[in-house]
């Protein structure tokens, strides 16, 4: 049996373990999504980007190629960050989340090692980058594991 969050082959939220993580980058602003896009691609993840609420929840829970990890900006027009988030969760339950804003939206015991708080701002993107990775190894660590293990090799080989 997989440990909560772990992608495996059984039937339900879970599905069958894939290749590269892939991530859903939300912000109200193109710039700041094109930007996150391009650090995260050449972090080696496949990345989607959304700018709104309907599109995010669109792409949440999809059968065929399942969104990993969601960057959600708290802040965007069309919907509430809190109510947003219980939407998500009912789409999906496992999915890791990271807030990405300029301020925290949630009460401090709100928050679990599903949803994370990222202060946003140009000299963050490395703090952005660790939560990230910690959230997937968190929530899918033999995956993350193997991940790990595939770039290691891949590095060597070079």
């Amino acid at each position: 049996m997989s440990q909560v969050g772990e992608k495996s082959s059984a039937p339900g939220p879970q599905g069958p373990v894939r290749g590269k993580f892939r991530i859903l980058i939300s912000d109200r602003n193109y710039n700041v999504r094109e930007f996150l896009k391009r650090e995260m691609t050449e972090e080696g993840y496949q990345v989607e980007t959304a700018r709104s609420t309907p599109d995010i929840l669109s792409r949440i829970g999809l059968r065929g190629d399942p969104v990993d990890l969601v960057v959600l900006d708290p802040e965007l027009p069309d919907q509430g960050d809190i109510p947003l988030l219980h939407r998500l969760r009912s789409k999906n339950p496992y999915i890791p989340i990271v807030l990405h804003g300029f301020q925290n939206p949630l009460p401090e015991q709100a928050h679990q090692h599903w949803v994370a708080f990222v202060e946003k701002s140009g000299s963050n993107m490395h703090a952005l980058k660790k939560r990230i990775r910690k959230l997937l190894a968190t929530c899918y660590p033999e995956r993350f594991r193997q991940q790990c293990q595939k770039q290691k090799e891949e590095d060597s080989n070079r």
